[in-house]
């Protein structure tokens, strides 16, 4: 959390020099989320076909 937070304050004080090095820290986020996402998806899919009146009756 400590490198999110100096790039963070990197960019608002350098502005164009920085850009280098906090766009692959974007990129690797970006991937990070999107991991996230996609696992959720999947076990949220193979949840809702193993238990769809338990887990999603209610919708």
């Amino acid at each position: 959390m400590s490198t999110v937070l100096r790039l963070d304050a990197g960019g608002d004080g350098g502005g164009g020099g920085q850009n280098a090095e906090i766009s692959p820290a974007l990129v690797w986020g970006g991937f990070g989320l999107l991991a996230v996402v996609v696992v959720g998806l999947l076990v949220g899919l193979s949840r809702r076909e193993g238990s769809e009146s338990d887990r999603f009756g209610d919708r």
